[in-house]
């Protein structure tokens, strides 16, 4: 299920961009009051997804479909400075079951029930031009606050710098910013589950090119998971194709 259009989003820019200036900058919101919410991730949870691409209206486009799923594998693991880690599996096939690839996710829930996933941002960067970038966020990135309360937001990660591409020097500013939109019942495949719906802004100014999209993710916890995730397809000088996933099933541990 891991898609990379941030990296597509910049590679694109970095294609059309011929070494020109001015940069920006792109700032990000914050925190208070919480909510009750209170996501249980056990070693055994399995999640079952229907993926898709979207066309340009950004509808679904019903060819491209194939599936994914999450294993929550392990637990209470010592990784990246934290004990209480989850190592999820993240496997994909096409819709007659041909293996596509796995992939593996860490997560841990802080004190506060907001979920941070490791290097999240470095993955969305990986393969791009400005690759090196990861390296300057943290490497636990908050992505899921549930603590700030409905209506709040927080800054997932913010970047001013300068890069080489092609030779020339740069500006490049990034910001990626949550905000808890509030709770509304999801249609899925698995049923009608109440959900929190957040949107993730990224906004990314490479050199005199503008890149501004925004990710919706409705996240339950009954069951804890993601439930659905849209992303609807948006021009960065060049058509980017969007995506949607929807939980199919589940099956929790004891």
């Amino acid at each position: 299920m891991k898609t990379h259009l941030l990296s597509v989003a910049i590679a694109l820019a970095v294609l059309l961009l011929m070494g020109c200036g001015d940069d920006e900058e792109g700032p990000g919101p914050g925190p208070e009051s919480g909510t009750e919410f209170n996501p249980v991730l056990r070693e055994g949870n399995a999640y079952f997804y229907r993926n898709w691409n979207l066309d340009q209206t950004s509808n679904i486009d019903t060819s491209s479909e194939w599936k994914s799923t999450w294993r929550v594998t392990a637990q209470g693991q010592s990784i990246g400075g934290f004990s209480d880690v989850f190592v999820i599996t993240d496997s994909s096939f096409s819709v007659g079951g041909t293996f596509l690839e796995v992939d593996t996710i860490y997560i841990r829930i802080d004190e506060n029930k907001d979920l941070h996933f490791l290097a999240f941002i470095a993955d969305q960067l990986e393969g791009s031009p400005i690759e090196e970038l990861g390296t300057l966020v943290p490497m636990w990135n908050r992505i899921f606050a549930f603590s700030v309360g409905v209506g709040n937001s927080w800054t997932i990660a913010s970047i001013d710098t300068t890069v080489d591409v092609s030779g020339f020097p740069t500006p490049v500013t990034f910001s990626i910013t949550g905000t808890l939109e509030g709770q509304e019942t999801v249609s899925v495949p698995a049923g009608s589950i109440e959900a929190y719906k957040v949107t993730i802004h990224s906004e990314i100014q490479l050199g005199t090119i503008p890149i501004e999209f925004n990710t919706l993710f409705w996240f339950s916890d009954n069951p804890s998971g993601l439930i659905k995730e849209f992303l609807p397809s948006f021009i960065a000088l060049a058509f980017v194709a969007g995506n949607q996933v929807e939980l199919e099933s589940f099956t929790l541990a004891p």
